[in-house]
């Protein structure tokens, strides 16, 4: 990953850190991390060239894990981070900043999916994938 990944990576990391007690995991762990946990993983990026400027878009998936003892509360939990609305969301948390911390010019949340159980690192918990997008134009020295 080059300086670009990384600065996004750290940027959108950093906004995750607000969301009350949520434990953010920015690099590939091998144990069950402590929960609620988002782990947050690089998919991929473009380019794109237009008139006078270059144009880089990338995507990062966060997985948000939650466990409970009581699957029916690891549920609420889950459903609370993943609401639209309300101030201890990961929707909030990411919207507040679209610069991500100045490490791009747009970022945002594209689409939460995959919602169900989820096994990771021997461990069980209930989950949903959130998908982010961003964009940065090439910078000029």
């Amino acid at each position: 990953m080059d300086g670009e990944v990384l600065a996004a990576r750290d940027g959108l990391a950093a906004l995750l850190r607000a969301v009350p007690g949520l434990t953010v995991v920015d690099n590939p762990v091998e144990g069950a991390p402590q929960t609620p946990a988002a782990l947050v993983a690089y998919e991929g990026r473009g380019t794109l060239e237009t008139l006078g400027a270059s144009v880089s878009t990338g995507r990062f998936r966060v997985t948000l894990l939650v466990a409970s003892a009581d699957r029916g509360q690891a549920y609420d939990d889950l459903y609370e981070l993943v609401s639209a609305s309300g101030d201890s969301g990961i929707e909030a948390a990411t919207a507040a900043d679209p610069t991500w911390g100045g490490s791009v010019d747009y970022g945002h949340l594209e689409s939460v999916g995959n919602v169900g159980p989820r096994r990771a690192g021997g461990a069980s918990y209930v989950g949903a994938d959130f998908h982010f997008r961003y964009i940065r134009r090439a910078r000029v020295d």
